[in-house]
């Protein structure tokens, strides 16, 4: 059973809203930042991933509040889960897959690093892994959730994998950390449809 959270900044509360509806989930699949002026991203996620998890649940999803997800996006992350049960998964990347080789029409490809706008773990890392990130001392990249999972993943041997077509979308605005990007940060690779062999084992990697 995948358990879905939002990570949320009451700034984007009509944009729960209609992740809400979309999902068809309760407000209480939403972690608000109750902190008056906001502030760094692990701070939601991490109130996020800890949130009690239901009776069952053998995965947890975490979205930002800023995202589009596809048509029956519940139903192809379930099945992402069943086929690829003990890896974590980012449902977006800004990637071009020029640079892996073309086999199997699978829809999985192993990467080194994890934009957070759509992260899936198995409930056994997650513990350990918002452990890891209390621990650290690397004050740069402590305050970004998506950094840390990547480096806890690349420490502990935990494959990192992205679905490619993307099943969410990150349409590109303001940050609200006051970042500066010099890019836009929406991935060319989604598809609304998610059209895929979800249910293929293979998982490519990167040349060389």
């Amino acid at each position: 059973m995948i358990d879905i959270r939002i990570m949320a900044s009451p700034k984007r509360a009509d944009n729960v809203a209609r992740l809400l509806q979309k999902l068809n989930l309760s407000s209480d699949a939403v972690t608000w930042d109750d902190r008056p002026n906001g502030g760094d991203a692990m701070y939601t996620a991490r109130k996020t991933w800890l949130y009690p998890l239901p009776e069952g649940a053998t995965h947890r999803m975490v979205l930002q509040d800023d995202v589009e997800v596809c048509k029956n996006f519940a139903q192809i992350v379930s099945i992402i889960a069943d086929t690829h049960p003990h890896r974590v998964i980012t449902g977006i990347h800004f990637l071009q897959p020029s640079n892996y080789p073309n086999y199997n029409n699978t829809p999985y490809y192993r990467v080194n690093n994890m934009p957070g706008c759509a992260i899936m773990m198995p409930v056994s890392t997650i513990e350990p892994c918002m452990a890891w990130c209390d621990a650290s001392d690397d004050m740069e990249r402590k305050p970004h959730d998506d950094l840390m999972i990547s480096k806890y993943c690349q420490e502990h041997n935990v494959m990192m994998v992205c679905t490619i077509p993307c099943i969410v979308q990150h349409p590109d605005d303001n940050s609200l950390f006051g970042t500066v990007y010099t890019w836009k940060r929406y991935s060319r690779l989604y598809d609304p449809y998610a059209r895929a062999d979800w249910t293929n084992k293979s998982i490519l990697l990167p040349k060389g």
